[in-house]
């Protein structure tokens, strides 16, 4: 690099240059603007208790997955956007270090520009998705779930590769996000949208299990899946299934799950083989089941 010039081939790169310049730019744009209105962090507690009260949003703002044998649950991507919004002074950077045929390498950057306080983090896109329908498709493997069905590793299209793309990164986002907002706030503000969840549904039960069956339905997810999944009539539903599946949609929506992982995951085959074994216990004796 030669008097701030980039050079490629022996070549001047005016577009590289200009891209550099442009981002110096907005970086000592953002520092400024931080200088000038350092952010209340009272204010920024407020402003996010405050959106917690809205139904609407404290029903998007906790999410819940399978790992290992467990759940893992935490704040939603919609919940650190709204929160580092709210924290203002949050500079944020993407951009592909690394790009071939098989997979994409993105850097994703956040930094505090009060405490210059910056996590980073390299996530990898992989250009395949898991179908169970081939027809059409570029198969690269292939592998048997727990339900012993084929699903095919096929190469994604562009749409998918947005979506994957879209997903990853807001996760990156949330994950090193939520590191710079004080995790008292963050605790706070998850249990004020589960009271008002709870008040929600207390109010207006029906439409609350209404809402979530139209939800799940809008990923995929059909009532029968939810029946399966319960092992109960939706109508039976309870107040903490609710929950459960309202935080489990919230994985759905934003791509940090999938329904297999769910239904496949070692805990729910666990139960299913008890409730199997239950059943022909039962029939053995010929009592009827409650």
């Amino acid at each position: 690099m030669k008097n701030n010039q980039i050079e490629v081939s022996g070549e001047m790169a005016p577009a590289a240059v200009s891209a550099a310049q442009m981002q110096k730019a907005r970086i000592e744009s953002a520092y400024t603007i931080a200088l000038n209105k350092p952010r209340s962090i009272d204010s920024v507690r407020q402003n996010i208790l405050r959106h917690c009260e809205r139904p609407r949003f404290a029903e998007k703002v906790k999410y819940s997955k399978p790992v290992g044998g467990s759940s893992v649950t935490g704040p939603t991507v919609r919940f650190a956007e709204m929160a580092l919004r709210e924290m203002t002074n949050i500079f944020t950077n993407i951009q592909v270090i690394h790009e071939d045929d098989k997979k994409k390498q993105i850097q994703v950057i956040l930094c505090d520009l009060e405490t210059n306080t910056q996590f980073t983090k390299e996530v990898t896109l992989n250009k395949t998705v898991e179908r169970k329908n081939k027809k059409g498709r570029d198969v690269v493997s292939e592998r048997k779930n727990t339900k012993g069905e084929t699903v095919y590793v096929v190469v994604a299209t562009e749409d998918e590769l947005l979506n994957k793309e879209a997903a990853l990164i807001s996760k990156a986002l949330r994950n090193e996000g939520l590191r710079l907002i004080p995790q008292d706030i963050i605790e706070e503000a998850m249990d004020i949208a589960e009271a008002t969840m709870k008040r929600a549904d207390a109010k207006d039960p029906e439409g609350a299990k209404n809402r979530l069956i139209d939800a799940f339905f809008k990923v995929g997810v059909k009532v029968g899946d939810l029946i399966e999944y319960l092992g109960h009539p939706i109508d039976t539903i309870t107040p903490a299934e609710l929950d459960e599946l309202r935080a489990m949609h919230s994985a759905l929506r934003e791509g940090s799950s999938k329904w297999s992982d769910y239904v496949e995951s070692p805990t729910k085959v666990a139960e299913a083989k008890e409730k199997r074994a239950a059943v022909k216990a039962t029939e053995k004796k010929g009592e009827k089941l409650p």
